[in-house]
């Protein structure tokens, strides 16, 4: 008996289908009414094409601003969580409130790309007060949560304020995970 497919899957299956070059035109406008319309995929389906939206990846599927915010939106009603990532990514250059919200939101729930935009937030001072220590507090969460960037953004920021303490832990850290960083020399 074979294993049923579950909606992951599927939609996989479906996206892949899009690229396929046996694919007619008609057939790629069938899949994108379904990906704009379905509520089947937990808001999934309505992510993809936000993110097709942020990548500017119109090979298949053109999606203007307006459309990603409908589609963001649709996910969000769905109450799919990784959502508010996306809310963060699609507003964060245009309504910091908005980003904001989506940030923090997704960081409550520990998610490591998140963990990681909010520590570089913090550190840059684009939407959030500029905090180099709240920039470390979540670079070091980022890092429990395997995200790498973490690692060598939170070396240089503890070499800026000659934390000799902290860059040696971070160093450990990553020894433990056997990730090699660079600028250690023993």
């Amino acid at each position: 008996m074979e294993k049923k497919l579950t909606k992951y899957d599927l939609l996989k299956g479906l996206i892949a289908k899009a690229f396929s070059p046996f694919t007619t035109s008609e057939t790629i406008q069938d899949i994108k009414h379904i990906l704009e319309t379905s509520h089947r995929f937990d808001g999934l389906n309505h992510l993809y094409l936000v993110a097709c939206y942020l990548e500017n990846d119109t090979r298949l599927f053109y999606i203007d601003y307006d459309k990603a915010v409908q589609q963001l939106d649709i996910a969000l009603s769905e109450h799919c969580d990784i959502a508010y990532y996306y809310q963060y990514l699609l507003y964060k250059k245009t309504d910091k409130v908005k980003a904001r919200a989506g940030l923090q939101v997704i960081c409550e729930l520990n998610y490591g790309p998140a963990l990681l935009a909010l520590a570089k937030e913090y550190e840059s001072g684009d939407i959030f007060k500029k905090d180099d220590n709240k920039a470390m507090k979540y670079y070091l969460k980022a890092m429990d949560n395997n995200e790498i960037d973490a690692y060598i953004r939170g070396v240089l920021l503890a070499k800026k304020h000659d934390d000799k303490e902290t860059e040696d832990m971070i160093y450990r850290k990553a020894a433990t995970k056997k990730i090699d960083l660079p600028g250690k020399v023993e």
